[in-house]
């Protein structure tokens, strides 16, 4: 009989010392990922702070201010879309790991962690629409630099035009000095 009180006691220590062990871990996954959700929100922050330039109120940056602005901005969207990842399968593996753990110890892990999963998804929803007006933009700029540059090709072929005319017209050829004629083919 005092053999099977020991074991029945032995057996409570275990199951005891299990739930402890398992409640440290929990509380340590817990806090791991809201140390990763935490990282999560200031790479979002950074992202829509990086937004900046454009919500000044002025309409049109120049060019390469624009260019600029949205290469920081993929910079830091690409961070924080590393950051989610990261903290996505972190906090989906750890669910999984709480759940083999027992209901005592797990339950508000489990909770804490599925609550973590709700946050992640509200930043990926943000980060998304960052990443939809970076977007936009990028694509208004360089249609604007492609303007630019076709405005700058119609220049120089209307410069050409009058180069070449100058030089197909054999009567202004025969008026024009050696000096004169040197310039219009070099240029």
């Amino acid at each position: 009989e005092r053999a099977m009180q020991s074991q029945q006691r032995l057996a409570r220590l275990k199951s005891q010392h299990k739930e402890l062990t398992e409640k440290v871990v929990c509380e340590n996954l817990v806090q791991e990922a809201a140390e990763k959700l935490q990282l999560v929100a200031e790479s979002v922050a950074r992202t829509a702070d990086a937004e900046g330039p454009f919500l000044t109120g002025i309409e049109d940056l120049p060019l390469e201010e624009t260019l600029a602005a949205v290469k920081v901005c993929e910079a830091a969207s690409t961070s924080a879309n590393t950051a989610v990842s990261i903290a996505r399968m972190f906090i989906a593996t750890k669910l999984v790991e709480a759940k083999r753990f027992t209901a005592a110890a797990s339950m508000g892990a489990q909770s804490k962690l599925k609550e973590y999963q709700a946050e992640l998804e509200r930043h990926t929803t943000k980060l998304t629409e960052l990443k939809k007006a970076t977007a936009f933009r990028k694509k208004a700029a360089t249609m604007k630099e492609a303007e630019n540059e076709v405005a700058k090709a119609e220049e120089l072929a209307k410069q050409v035009g009058k180069l070449a005319s100058l030089l197909n017209d054999e009567t202004r050829l025969l008026e024009l000095s050696a000096a004169e004629i040197r310039e219009a083919s070099q240029k």
